[in-house]
């Protein structure tokens, strides 16, 4: 015998004496109507099909949870519906749950893992602030006269040399390196600073993911001038670096300020 069901639901909330928001209770009211005019205890008690056969119980949850996802949107309640599982729909809406939560613990954790080493100098110098800031934004172009052991050559692979630009290191034959490509991040004229960011290249040694260097001059009282360096080695996974690392950036930071001062001594109507 074929039957016609309709299914609901209804929520209804609890409130205490004093307007404060009790347990919800979630009050099933399911009523099935038969064309050929049932029994009228059995059409209002809300329980499965007696008759019919696996199909007609089958089909009854089916629409009774059609119906229940309908009426509830997204604020349907879980232990309500635990009930009802019965079809793929629902096993597939708790499995994409599932997914998403491990997914976003994945995130979580590799963004949490992912450490961060900084690594901070400052240099002191008799040269003025601007003329320093100008020789180091001019470092591409002389950079192989002013540390050939360290530099075989730099070139702009991509961009006009201003922020955003790409450009490609290679270091000198024998150096620890081969090279690293990195992206000019910013060039502040009024504050005298620099930013630039490596991405690729030996020169990340495979545990590093990027490198950022910040540097700012700032005025002394005497005429000079503090560089201020900052170098952000952002590693990869759980990666980590040792002190022989950071030993090795202060050392070629150090390295390369002295070199540059010289340079700029021996030419001082270059800057």
């Amino acid at each position: 015998m074929c039957r016609q069901m309709v299914a609901g639901i209804c929520k209804t909330e609890l409130l205490d004496d004093d307007g404060d928001e009790d347990d919800d209770v979630e009050t099933l009211m399911m009523m099935k109507v038969s064309d050929n005019g049932g029994d009228e205890d059995d059409d209002m008690s809300g329980d499965e099909p007696d008759g019919g056969g696996e199909d007609d119980k089958e089909d009854f949850w089916y629409r009774t949870k059609i119906r229940h996802l309908a009426r509830c949107g997204n604020s349907w309640n879980a232990d309500v519906f635990k009930p009802y599982i019965k079809r793929p729909l629902c096993s597939l809406i708790f499995l994409h749950n599932k997914i998403f939560h491990f997914l976003a613990y994945i995130l979580l954790r590799t963004i949490i893992i992912m450490a961060v080493v900084t690594v901070e100098m400052e240099f002191t110098s008799p040269l003025p602030a601007p003329k320093l800031f100008n020789v180091y934004s001019d470092f591409d172009n002389i950079a192989t006269k002013v540390e050939p052991e360290t530099y075989k050559s730099i070139n702009i692979i991509q961009g006009d040399g201003g922020v955003g630009s790409i450009r490609s290191t290679t270091y000198a034959d024998g150096y620890r390196f081969k090279g690293i490509i990195s992206k000019v991040d910013a060039i502040d004229k009024t504050n005298l600073s620099l930013s630039n960011t490596g991405f690729e290249g030996d020169a990340l040694m495979g545990i590093v993911d990027t490198a950022t260097h910040h540097i700012k001059f700032v005025p002394s009282s005497n005429g000079g001038s503090i560089s201020k360096h900052t170098v952000e080695l952002k590693c990869k996974g759980d990666s980590t670096l040792g002190e022989d690392t950071i030993n090795f950036v202060k050392e070629a930071c150090g390295k390369t300020f002295k070199a540059i001062e010289s340079y700029v001594n021996a030419h001082p109507e270059a800057y």
